[in-house]
C-alpha cells in the first residue's frame, strides 16, 4: 500500500511538472526545489550545446515555431518556455507564446503575451502585423455582430502601425484584406491583396482568394466580365455572316483564359505549401 501512494504521489508530481510545461511562462506558478534544479541543469546543457544563452534560445524558438506550425502548441509552448528560461527579456519568448495561446484560442492570455511582446520590440513590422491578425481572430470569436465588427476596426488600427513602420511587408496588406473581407468590405479587401500581390504573390492565402471571389469577384475580373457582356450583346445585333469571326475570337479567348486558370491553380496549390502561418490565422467567414 505505501508502495502504491509513493508510485500515485511521483505520477501527480511528473504530470503536474508537465501541465506547467505546457503553459506559458510555466503558468506563472512558484516551482519546487526540484524543478528549479532541473531548470538549471537544462539551461546548462543548453549553453554547452549551443555556445550561449542566446544561442541556445534561438535555437528553443526556432523548434517552437516548427511545432507551431505543425498544430502542435504543447510542444511549442515547451520550447518558447525553455526561451524563457535562458532569455526572460527577449520579445520573442512572448511572441512565440501569444501565437501559441491565440492559436488555442485563448485569445485574452494571447493578447496580453502580444502586448509584452510589443513593449520590447515596437518597431519590429512582422510583430506589429502578427498583433493586428491576433486580434483580427479575436475579434471572430465574438458571436455578437456589433462587437466583432468593433474588435475587427481594432484590428486594423495595428495594421496601420504596421504599415507605416514598413509599407513593403507584404503580410501587413494580406492581413488587411481578411479584416475586410470579414467586414464585407470586400472591394477594400481587394485592393488590399493587390498591394500584397504586388510585393510577394506567395503571401496571400488561396482559401481567403476563393472565398472572396465567390462573393465578389475581382474588380478585374468584373470589369472583364462586363466587357464580354457588351461584346456579346453587340456581336448578337451583327449579320450572321459577320458573327463568326466574333465568336472564334471569344473562344480563343476562354482557352487563353483556361491556360491562365490552371496556372493560378497551380501557383496557388505552391502558395498552400508555403503559408503555414497564412493558413494557421485565416479563417473563412
Amino acid at each position: 500500500m505505501r508502495f502504491l501512494s509513493l508510485a500515485l504521489s511521483l505520477i501527480c508530481v511528473i504530470a503536474s511538472a508537465q501541465n506547467i510545461n505546457e503553459q506559458p511562462l510555466y503558468g506563472g506558478r512558484s516551482k519546487s526545489p526540484e524543478m528549479i534544479k532541473t531548470d538549471q541543469r537544462l539551461i546548462e546543457a543548453a549553453v554547452k550545446a549551443a555556445g550561449s544563452k542566446e544561442a541556445a534560445a534561438k535555437q528553443a524558438i526556432t523548434r517552437g515555431w516548427q511545432y507551431l506550425n505543425q498544430g502542435n502548441t504543447g510542444m511549442a509552448i515547451k520550447r518558447f518556455n525553455q526561451a524563457y528560461l535562458l532569455t526572460p527579456n527577449s520579445a520573442y519568448v512572448y511572441w512565440g507564446l501569444g501565437a501559441a495561446s491565440v492559436q488555442q484560442g485563448k485569445f485574452d492570455e494571447g493578447i496580453k503575451l502580444f502586448n509584452r511582446a510589443y513593449a520590447l520590440d515596437p518597431k519590429n513590422v512582422r510583430l506589429v502585423a502578427d498583433i493586428g491578425m491576433a486580434r483580427t481572430r479575436y475579434a471572430l470569436s465574438a458571436s455578437d455582430p456589433g462587437l466583432r465588427a468593433k474588435r475587427l476596426q481594432a484590428s486594423l488600427l495595428w495594421l496601420d502601425a504596421a504599415e507605416k513602420l514598413d509599407p513593403s511587408y507584404p503580410l501587413t496588406h494580406a492581413n488587411r484584406a481578411i479584416a475586410f473581407y470579414h467586414l464585407g468590405q470586400y472591394a477594400k479587401a481587394w485592393t488590399y491583396i493587390g498591394k500584397a500581390e504586388a510585393i510577394d504573390r506567395n503571401s496571400v492565402d488561396r482559401a481567403l482568394l476563393n472565398d472572396l471571389s465567390r462573393k465578389y469577384p475581382r474588380p478585374a475580373t468584373r470589369a472583364a466580365a462586363s466587357s464580354a457582356a457588351q461584346a456579346a450583346v453587340q456581336t448578337a445585333a451583327l449579320p450572321e455572316a459577320a458573327q463568326a469571326p466574333a465568336k472564334k475570337s471569344a473562344l480563343a479567348g476562354g482557352r487563353m483564359r483556361s491556360a491562365s486558370a490552371r496556372q493560378d491553380l497551380r501557383h496557388c496549390l505552391k502558395l498552400a505549401t508555403n503559408t503555414a502561418i497564412a493558413k494557421c490565422v485565416y479563417a473563412p467567414k
